[in-house]
């Protein structure tokens, strides 16, 4: 699972952490930050290795990393694990749900996007934008590859205009957005959303 067989390799965690509190997740909580204050209860859904959520943690900020297993490498942070599906908390819980770079891993999207839009007030999504089933797939075994996890299983990558539809058919409204690149010539949004007003799923 991802980078969890890092987590006893002092080392390689070592080079990793740093690599990413310096580069990716110092990126990423940059844009970040400009959508969320200090005030703001944060669940980051798919945590991962958990490196952006102790940037967060370092700066000040509340945040509650949530995933299907344990893949942390942060001495500081560790998620509350569960199923996937029914994210352990009540409504409006928080005031941020972040789902980062976690979608197209996911095979039924709208399930946990609507499990986002449950217990948060704002969701705000980063995915990269690809298009075209020929280059969807090249895209998912290098992000698989990268991610470590060489199963190679299919991912669900989207367009900008797909992901607009996604979200329009969810009754969720873009309030803000930010492209910036990804790996190559691939382009990467942060979208950030909330509910239309008066909308019923």
């Amino acid at each position: 699972m991802g980078f969890a067989w890092m987590k006893n390799k002092d080392k390689l965690k070592e080079v990793f952490v740093k690599y990413n509190s310096a580069m990716p997740a110092q990126k990423t909580f940059q844009i970040l930050k400009k959508y969320i204050s200090k005030k703001d209860s944060v669940l980051n859904i798919g945590a991962g290795t958990c490196v952006l959520d102790e940037k967060f943690v370092e700066e000040g900020h509340k945040i509650t990393p949530i995933d299907i297993y344990d893949g942390s490498l942060s001495d500081k942070v560790a998620p509350i694990v569960y199923d996937g599906r029914k994210i352990p908390a009540k409504n409006k819980s928080y005031s941020v749900a972040l789902l980062m770079s976690v979608l197209h891993h996911v095979p039924d999207q709208k399930e946990l996007l609507n499990e986002a839009v449950r217990v948060a007030d704002r969701v705000i999504v980063q995915e990269d934008l690809v298009g075209g089933h020929k280059r969807k797939k090249a895209y998912s075994i290098f992000d698989n590859f990268i991610n470590c996890d060489f199963n190679f299983n299919k991912n669900n990558y989207h367009s900008l205009e797909e992901w607009k539809q996604i979200f329009s058919e969810l009754g969720l409204e873009i309030c803000g957005k930010e492209k910036k690149k990804s790996y190559f010539v691939v382009d990467q949004a942060v979208f950030v959303l909330k509910p239309k007003a008066g909308f019923e799923a």
